[in-house]
């Protein structure tokens, strides 16, 4: 089945900064996500943490110029987020939704064709078990949600970690 979407989604879809050329690319209509199953090889346990190391250790597999462009302020053309298993600690999912051509482009065959991630810090070394990746398009999962014949009257949101939501300057 597919699978949902982060909430934030929208946010990255609209007013995405260009590309590092200047260019804007991949604009609104496509989100791909790419989910890894990992472990870790030696059995120590995996955190929600260890997504910034998987992070940063992408960072040194881009090309230089895409990776400056990464480190400037504004949004980025993608989100993460490292899902420990209850089942044994030593396995977790990485999701990742690239929301830009450019992150597919630069991004997408780093992921799916590494076999393992080396930690530089707390000596971890994470071998991939199984790699997906799913395209969809982003205007008709706005559609699905927003034209069905009888539309729900609420929706219900389940965040993976702690979420604030904020609005005229108040938490809401």
């Amino acid at each position: 089945g597919r699978r949902g979407f982060p909430a934030h989604a929208e946010m990255h879809q609209m007013g995405r900064p260009p590309g590092p050329h200047g260019e804007m690319r991949g604009a609104v209509s496509m989100t791909t996500s790419i989910r890894l199953e990992l472990e870790e090889t030696h059995r120590a346990p995996l955190v929600a943490e260890d997504a910034y190391c998987l992070y940063g250790w992408l960072m040194e597999q881009l090309p230089p110029a895409y990776a400056a462009y990464l480190h400037e302020e504004g949004e980025r053309p993608f989100c993460q987020y490292l899902l420990p298993s209850r089942e044994g600690r030593h396995r977790a999912v990485c999701q990742w939704t690239l929301f830009s051509e450019d992150a597919v482009q630069m991004v997408a065959p780093i992921l799916l064709n590494s076999t393992s991630f080396p930690f530089r810090s707390g000596g971890k070394q994470v071998c991939v078990r199984r790699a997906e990746k799913e395209t969809f398009r982003f205007e008709e999962a706005v559609e699905r949600c927003f034209t069905a014949p009888a539309l729900p009257s609420s929706y219900q949101l389940r965040f993976l970690s702690p979420t604030t939501f904020k609005t005229e300057n108040q938490y809401a």
